[in-house]
């Protein structure tokens, strides 16, 4: 019997694969990182629990940072998608550090959950790449 048969009862595919893993086939999201005036960076295949920091690291994009831990805001950007406006959660880490940079009012900073739109700073260091295509604004270093 072969691993994934045993892994799920007999049946081939764990319960919890989506049914595209039925064909064996299961796309990753596409994540492009651009600058602000639109020039491409990189594009890259994102696997579902990457960070986009991790990502621009490994793939070598020119996407500023230092820490990696999401303490000193360096690795802030801009993300687009298509469920774009939508609410999403920021952790307390991320709303404080953006709060600091002068990134979110101090209103916005003190809501858990917040309007994702194309303007709102992000840190690379706390996106969490899903299952949605996405394109990633990087702003110069001194920005």
């Amino acid at each position: 019997m072969t691993v994934p048969a045993l892994l799920s009862g007999g049946s081939g595919r764990p319960e919890a694969w989506p049914a595209s893993c039925e064909t064996g086939y299961a796309p990753m999201p596409v994540i492009c990182f651009e600058t602000e005036a639109g020039s491409l960076l990189g594009q890259v295949d994102g696997l579902p629990g990457d960070t986009l920091i991790d990502l621009a690291r490994l793939h070598e994009i020119p996407l500023h940072w230092r820490c990696g831990q999401g303490t000193c805001g360096t690795c802030r950007l801009h993300l687009k998608h298509n469920r774009q406006p939508c609410l999403i959660h920021l952790s307390r880490k991320e709303r404080s550090v953006l709060l600091r940079e002068a990134c979110l009012s101090p209103e916005e900073a003190a809501c858990d959950v917040l309007t994702d739109q194309p303007g709102l700073w992000r840190l690379a260091c706390h996106c969490v790449v899903n299952e949605d295509d996405l394109t990633v604004i990087v702003p110069a270093p001194d920005a």
